[in-house]
């Protein structure tokens, strides 16, 4: 059974420095709350996870079992909160992905939705606690969306 280690140390205040496999990253409260502002919350850190472990499966998917031309990918999320309570949760992400390259729309669409429905695993996880959407564009242009769903 493959596992997975991750652990933090306190810094000050509300910062914290997470670690593994050797690799660190700070983590903070926003700065109204810790009047520093050292790192990303946590919550954004598994935003950006969310946002890389889709990206590496569509860069996988298109330069190397398509072998297509792609010279751009970002990837952006916005998680919407609930607005009262404890805890604050997510209630939907909303995800962009931006292509850029020389490759049909189709293609581009069917590697998203296949780490969108497949893949990838944070988005497996999260999808089951709130619901994650999508849009697709390539070379500016929207040409898709959808929403995370795994069978």
């Amino acid at each position: 059974m493959a596992t997975s280690t991750s652990s933090i140390q306190w810094v000050s205040k509300l910062s914290y420095q997470g670690e593994s496999r050797g690799h660190r990253v700070m983590m903070d409260a926003k700065k109204d709350l810790n009047k520093q502002e050292l790192g990303m919350t946590p919550k954004e850190l598994v935003l950006t996870g969310l946002c890389g472990c889709s990206g590496m499966d569509v860069i996988s998917l298109l330069t190397s079992k398509f072998k297509l031309p792609v010279t751009q990918c970002e990837i952006s999320a916005t998680a919407t909160s609930s607005e009262s309570g404890h805890p604050i949760v997510w209630t939907q992400i909303d995800m962009e992905f931006n292509l850029k390259g020389d490759f049909p729309e189709s293609q581009a669409l069917q590697a998203v939705e296949l780490s969108m429905t497949r893949f990838c695993g944070v988005s497996a996880m999260l999808s089951k606690a709130c619901p994650i959407h999508y849009t697709v564009k390539m070379n500016e242009i929207v040409v898709g969306t959808g929403a995370a769903h795994f069978d």
